[in-house]
């Protein structure tokens, strides 16, 4: 999965190689932290974005959708802290350990009685908080975020250890 998100961003890079300097509207790349995906960021004014997020996760895959307020940091051009909040929607595969139908599965994200092979859904809510920098006359933007979310339907409870770095291709308008 990780050679297929690094070859399509190459090949995003190849084929739009035209880019803006100053801040940037629409950019795509990838995600690297505990889970890893695409990212998707587009700004719908000058310090309002939407950020998409698809990432893969304990044998299967996670949405989120989040609304950001990007501010100025330390007077240095391309350099933007942010904040945002949304929500997500998790779904992922549980296999027991033994051949018991019936089994607690410890290893997993959110404790839970598991049936056989089973499929498991979470839905919650997620905040974000980071610091990104557009490269100056380079067509990539890099970021640092942590990215807490809380599931309120599924395996409820916090989960606080996303933090993760983005680098993203940034297109022209």
């Amino acid at each position: 999965m990780k050679q297929v998100l690094i070859t399509l961003v190459a090949l995003l890079c190849l084929l739009l190689p035209q880019s803006r300097a100053q801040d940037y509207q629409t950019a795509l790349g990838m995600r690297i932290g505990p889970y890893y995906g695409l990212t998707f960021k587009h700004f719908l004014a000058e310090t309002s974005a939407l950020e998409l997020i698809l990432i893969t996760r304990s044998r299967g895959a996670g949405f989120t959708g989040l609304y950001e307020i990007h501010r100025p940091l330390l007077d240095v051009s391309g350099l933007r802290a942010y904040g945002g909040i949304g929500g997500h929607v998790n779904v992922f595969r549980y296999r027991p350990k033994n051949d018991s139908p019936w089994n607690w599965d410890n290893d997993q994200e959110g404790d839970g009685l598991v049936l056989g092979d089973a499929y498991r859904m979470q839905i919650g809510m997620d905040m974000l908080l980071g610091v990104e920098y557009k490269i100056e006359d380079f067509p990539f933007n890099l970021s640092l975020d942590w990215k807490p979310a809380l599931n309120l339907i599924g395996d409820q409870g916090l989960s606080a250890d996303q933090v993760a770095i983005s680098i993203r291709f940034v297109f022209e308008e």
